[in-house]
């Protein structure tokens, strides 16, 4: 049986298209305050936050921590929005260092 993509696989494709995407939304900040109406988010900036901020709270919790306070994480430059990406990956391959199968 294939046991299809492994976690650390993901996490790199991951990275390559956040990468990607902050390259992106460099080239193109003003992309990020137009108005998006997917989940009510309101603007893009406020989706990627919401992504980039769940990603963050399944990395706490894989790792047993308590769940972030949105209210404090960054919402402002692009280089804070992908850093909470970032660290959450940082805490999934501590995750994956510290699991047995």
């Amino acid at each position: 049986m294939d046991p299809g993509i492994q976690f650390a696989e993901l996490l790199a494709y991951n990275a390559d298209k956040n990468s990607r995407s902050k390259r992106w939304f460099g080239e193109h900040p003003e992309a990020l305050d137009l108005p998006c109406d997917v989940a009510g988010a309101g603007t893009v900036r406020k989706l990627v936050f919401h992504i980039f901020a769940a990603e963050l709270s399944f990395g706490n919790r894989v790792l047993g921590l308590p769940r972030p306070n949105f209210e404090n994480l960054p919402t402002g430059a692009l280089d804070e929005l992908f850093a909470m990406s970032e660290e959450a990956r940082g805490k999934f391959h501590e995750f994956i260092a510290d699991s047995t199968p």
